[in-house]
Order: structure tokens, then C-alpha cells, then sequence
């Protein structure tokens, strides 16, 4: 069962509450968007919005459709954005 999301001392540099939340999810390990949306609640849109701009803001990386907070194993520059892709 997914736990709901909620934003811990983790994500305090982040001032949006969705965005916190995720951030907060993605630091426990990889995570996909179906999951980070199935476990708040929130509007697909607002989760899209927040995994956006922490991976503009270099908060969380992506890979094959996982995403993972930085620190990681994930490389920054396999993610979609980056110049290699699965």
C-alpha cells in the first residue's frame, strides 16, 4: 500500500509542498511517476510540475523513467534530458 506523501525536514529547501513531498519520496530510493502520483493524492499535473522543476533545479535525477533524488546512483546525464537514453 503506498504511504501517502508528506514533506520532512529534507525537502525544507524546497518551498512548494508537493515538490517537498516528492523530493522527500525520491530520497528513499528510485521511484517512478505512477507511484509518486498513487501516493499523494495530488492532481498528476502538480507531481509532473514538481518532478519538473527538481530536475531543472538539480534535485533529483532520472533514468529509464525512475527518479531518484541526487546523491544517487543515477548519473545526471542519463536522464531525459541528457544526451543518452535507454
Amino acid at each position: 500500500t503506498p504511504r501517502p506523501l508528506s514533506a520532512g525536514p529534507a525537502a525544507s529547501a524546497v518551498d512548494d509542498p508537493v515538490a517537498a513531498a516528492v523530493l522527500d519520496r525520491c530520497r528513499e530510493g528510485p521511484t517512478t511517476l505512477d507511484a509518486l502520483v498513487a501516493a499523494s493524492g495530488a492532481p498528476i499535473a502538480e507531481v509532473v510540475t514538481a518532478v519538473g522543476g527538481l530536475l531543472a533545479a538539480g534535485h533529483l535525477v532520472e533514468h529509464a523513467g525512475w527518479v531518484e533524488a541526487t546523491g544517487s546512483r543515477l548519473r545526471p546525464g542519463d536522464g531525459l534530458s541528457g544526451s543518452r537514453r535507454s
